[in-house]
């Protein structure tokens, strides 16, 4: 066989396949009375220059298969609509004969009845045929009205011809291209360059609010042009038609399955990309809805409302179906320029931590500069933060890190013992999968880097850990060290009360020095326990277990007696601290990472199973002697 017939083959083949799924998406609007009803609606659609896949929306179809076809196939399903037109219009006009001829038999039979009827009756009569001709009169406007739409903007009555749009008028052309290998190799192509480190997706389309207007538009023109009964009884058209955006994931999703191997998951999924479309050519049509909302006009000029597809859906739903046609154009104006798009991607941030330690009374928890500084010297002062988030950035490769930890010390407070839990919010990354040795990696490179503070236990954690930091930062307990002057000289067996102090109240209110930043409150707080050394007459050595929250430096001197009691107080003396360090905070943090914890146990197990597996071989061949010593 040559090349020329193995191509005619192939062609023909191709064809009858096209042919098959034209003859199968048709069968139903053959079939079932409510598609069969559409028919006539969706070549009028057509003639407007309504692209198929909009064609079908119009429909109410949820078949993901048909939207998905190739354009041959939705151009073959809508000319055998057209075809089936001729069939429809014999069998409306032969239900319509039938109506005529009951009526005009019952009409008959009404006169014969006439004749016994008493006066009475024969005046409801007369009433119920005014009745009759009054709807029919509305009848014959209502008709007329229905030419209207269709006259206007280039109509079959207009004298000037409507101009044929280039791009779907319902849908800007987006559903036109979206199946196309030009739109999908580009697209493709830009999810595949894009960096971020995902298996499952989500898609979310934006699409510009003109397309809200434009559907009520053709909805309207086909109410008018076909009747508010039937398939169109419905004044807006949102439960009757799919949206455009649902097509969209419908068609790009399985593509991006199919061509790049990610799942598509709809709801819940950790990497969103999202596809914004625009318009410039309709970016204004939302104008005359929102002018219309006597509601909003009251408070604000349209001109100052954003173009929102929330606020123009707002509208439409309160906008009667006379004022949106008096004001907007039935059926929509053609579109002849293209629009655009833009992609961005968005992954769910992810979170590490672990436990840092502080070795410098000079360092803050978060970047700070202090008030008295002026702006044009500034002084810069390290910052714990500032030591750990630019070395993990160029890891994770992400947008921005948010750190946090359960609680914070004061600049000049050190952080000793195993260390105080700390959180980073990683946001946007695009790398996201670590072994543990990675995080030991980068722990070691940010504990290499300066002397100043060091950290451990470094790994990812769960979102639940995130409200076990917050829990922590009140309802623990703290371990604090501190150095305290006394005005008064002291004995040591003046300290010997404080062995039988337990779980001591005492309130606070806001310390001066944070008025600035917080609210004036006044917060109770427990001293579960001091333990004093005697260092000399004035001064001691105190290690104290206090409540989460509680401002020990306050405790100490009082605060001008905004805190009661306090040591001070206890010893009937002046007191001061010199010196403060955090020893320990009593939560388990981070917790233990499950996933690995299992990979440990089923390896555990393989190592305990491989060796009884060799302890048996050798059993099985070793001679009995060695069995006894063995």
């Amino acid at each position: 066989m040559s090349s020329s017939q193995t191509e005619l083959t192939d062609a023909t083949t191709e064809e009858s396949a096209v042919e098959k799924k034209v003859k199968y998406y048709l069968t139903p609007f053959t079939e079932k009375l409510k598609l069969r009803n559409h028919v006539k609606g969706c070549v009028a659609l057509s003639d407007l220059g309504v692209c198929p896949r909009c064609v079908i929306r119009f429909t109410n179809q949820k078949s993901l298969p048909l939207y998905q076809e190739k354009e041959e196939v939705l151009n073959g399903i809508i000319e055998g609509m057209r075809k089936l037109v001729p069939e429809i219009q014999e069998e409306e006009n032969k239900r319509k004969g039938r109506k005529e001829k009951k009526e005009k038999e019952g009409k008959k039979d009404s006169d014969v009845q006439m004749e016994d009827t008493s006066t009475k009756k024969d005046d409801n009569k007369d009433n119920n045929n005014n009745n009759n001709n009054d709807n029919n009169n509305n009848n014959n406007n209502n008709n007329n009205n229905t030419s209207s739409p269709e006259q206007s903007d280039g109509g079959e009555g207009s004298s000037t011809p409507r101009q044929k749009s280039i791009y779907c008028p319902a849908c800007l052309g987006i559903l036109q291209d979206i199946g196309t290998p030009a739109f999908l190799d580009k697209f493709m192509e830009n999810v595949r360059q894009n960096g971020f480190e995902f298996a499952k997706y989500s898609l979310n389309v934006a699409v510009p609010s003109s397309i809200l207007i434009r559907q009520q538009e053709i909805w309207y023109y086909l109410r008018r042009k076909f009747g508010k009964g039937g398939v169109y009884h419905k004044s807006a058209p949102t439960e009757c038609i799919i949206d455009i955006k649902e097509v969209a994931k419908w068609i790009i999703g399985p593509l991006i399955v199919k061509k790049l191997g990610y799942q598509y998951k709809s709801l819940n999924s950790d990497f969103k990309i999202h596809i914004t479309y625009h318009h410039p050519e309709t970016a204004q049509e939302y104008l005359f809805v929102l002018k219309n909302d006597r509601k909003r006009k009251r408070n604000q000029d349209a001109d100052e409302i954003r173009d929102s597809v929330s606020n123009v859906f707002k509208t439409l739903r309160f906008l009667t179906e006379d004022d949106f046609i008096a004001a907007g154009k039935v059926p929509p104006a053609p579109i002849f320029t293209p629009y655009s798009y833009k992609l961005s991607f968005e992954r769910e941030p992810i979170f590490i931590g672990g436990r840092y330690n502080k070795y410098a009374r000079n360092i803050s928890q978060s970047p700070w500069a202090p008030r008295h500084f002026s702006t044009r010297v500034p002084r810069k002062i390290l910052s714990v933060e500032e030591m750990i988030t630019p070395i993990l950035k160029p890891y994770f490769n992400c947008s921005d890190m948010i750190f946090s930890a359960s609680g914070r010390e004061d600049i000049d407070v050190r952080m000793l013992g195993d260390g105080r839990p700390f959180l980073i919010e990683v946001r946007n990354p695009r790398r996201v999968k670590f072994s543990p040795e990675e995080y030991k990696k980068m722990q070691d490179e940010i504990n290499q880097s300066t002397s100043l503070i060091q950290i451990r236990s470094f790994q990812r954690v769960g979102r639940n850990d995130v409200l076990l930091l917050k829990d922590a930062e009140e309802n623990k307990k703290k371990h604090y060290r501190c150095i305290v002057w006394l005005e008064k000289p002291i004995k040591p067996e003046d300290l010997d009360f404080l062995k039988e102090l337990k779980d001591m109240k005492i309130e606070q209110k806001t310390p001066v020095r944070v008025l600035h930043r917080r609210s004036l409150a006044t917060r109770v707080r427990l001293v579960h326990s001091i333990k004093a050394e005697y260092i000399n007459s004035n001064f001691l050595r105190l290690d104290l277990i206090t409540q989460a929250g509680t401002y020990v430096k306050e405790f100490i001197h009082g605060d001008f007696g905004r805190t009661s009691p306090n040591f001070g107080s206890m010893m009937n003396t002046k007191a001061d601290i010199l010196q403060l360090d955090v020893m320990k905070i009593d939560v388990e943090f981070p917790l233990p990472d499950t996933r690995q914890v299992r990979k440990d146990i089923r390896e555990h197990k393989m190592k305990k199973d491989h060796i009884q597996a060799k302890k048996e071989d050798y059993l099985k061949r070793a001679p009995e002697y060695a069995k006894e010593e063995y």
